[in-house]
This record gives structure tokens, sequence and C-alpha cells, in this order.
């Protein structure tokens, strides 16, 4: 095996898998770094994980025609979906949904708010968990506590994704004066 050469570089890991199929069709050996944990992560993994490809230097000029070829035909015709949303948009939507899922859920104290951008209210939650928590140590079983606790962990979670699909939401252009 000889020296390894980047290439490129995938846009998640569906087109990673798509162009590890494609060169090995040419019998061209590939290795895309990253790809197995950002299959992992799902659509989480594309924004955070690098999907470089590298090639043997002695395949290197043909993997660049394939791949340049790959990404020239892989272009979507329409960069709209059925409601006409950008589907980048929408994809940017739904990551920054599934962190803030991810944080309320694993890492709690008004986390996901923070995700959101939403400061006051994260600070809000995060004291106000700190304080249920404390009356549950001193008050274990109480189940006013406990509800209040879990209460507190769901408003977090909902209003976070509240507050993502408001700021993506699709906003009507401001009219201009033509002259």
């Amino acid at each position: 095996m000889s020296e390894r050469v980047r290439i490129g570089q995938a846009a998640n890991p569906a087109e990673a898998t798509m162009l590890r199929s494609l060169f090995d069709a040419h019998d061209i050996a590939v290795a895309i770094n990253g790809e197995q944990h950002a299959a992992m992560l799902g659509g989480l993994g594309g924004g955070f994980i690098s999907l470089d490809i590298s090639v043997d230097a002695a395949d290197a000029e043909r993997a660049r025609e394939l791949l340049v070829e790959f990404q020239s035909s892989a272009q979507p015709e329409v960069d709209e979906d059925d409601d006409g949303e950008d589907v980048s948009i929408r994809l940017e939507r739904r990551k920054r949904i599934g962190i803030a899922v991810m944080l309320s859920v694993f890492i709690t104290f008004g986390t996901a708010h923070l995700s959101a951008g939403a400061y006051k209210r994260a600070l809000a939650i995060a004291v106000a968990e700190i304080v249920l928590i404390r009356a549950l140590v001193m008050h274990p079983g109480d189940k006013l506590y406990v509800a209040l606790f879990v209460a507190t962990l769901l408003f977090d979670l909902i209003d976070a994704v509240r507050i993502i699909n408001r700021n993506f939401a699709q906003r009507i252009p401001k009219a201009t004066i033509r002259k």
C-alpha cells in the first residue's frame, strides 16, 4: 500500500457510503475518516465530524475525477421540499432540535434552552432544578418535588423545541419599492 492522499470530503454519512461503493466499483481502495462515528450520530454527526476521503497516491488522479463527476451529478435539481421550505434550513432546524433534545434529556439544567439561545430561561431552569434537587435530597420520596422536577425537565425540552421552530420559521420577505 502506498502513501495515502486526501482528495476531498463527503457531505454526510449517506454520501460517504455511496462514494465508498463508487470507488470499490472502480477498484480504488478508499478510507473515509470518521465515517462510522458520523453514521452512529445520524443527522447530528454531519456538522461535527469531518468525513475526509483518502486514497492511495497512485489512484489519486482517477479518484479525484470520479469524485468531481459524482458531486456534480449529485447536485439536487430542486432546493425546496414539497412545502416550499429550503432543504438546508429544514436540515439545520432538525439538527438543532436533535441537539436540544439530547441536552435536555442527558445533561438538563436548562441546556436545551442554551442551545436554543434563550439564556435567561436557561438560567431560570438551572436554578429551579438545583432548588428542586436540594428539596428532593432533604425530603426523599416527596411526590410533589418529583413532579415539579419532571415538569421542569419537560418544560426545558418542549419550550426549547418551540423556540427553535419559531426561529427557523419561514419569514415573509420584506417589500421593496421599485423605482
